[in-house]
């Protein structure tokens, strides 16, 4: 496999690939909300994160 992709092996513990969800970004977000309800957003917008 390294001769393919030898950063692979640099790779440690870290899976090669994730298994990610198959939802829009507005599901993703709606979820996440819905697990953390008291926590602030910070958006990065121009290099500059932006909100409290």
């Amino acid at each position: 496999m390294y001769e393919k992709k030898p950063w692979l092996k640099f790779y440690g513990g870290i899976p090669e690939s994730i298994d990610y969800p198959r939802v829009t970004m507005y599901e993703a977000l709606m979820q996440t909300v819905s697990r953390c309800p008291d926590d602030t957003a910070k958006l990065k917008a121009e290099g500059k994160y932006c909100g409290a």
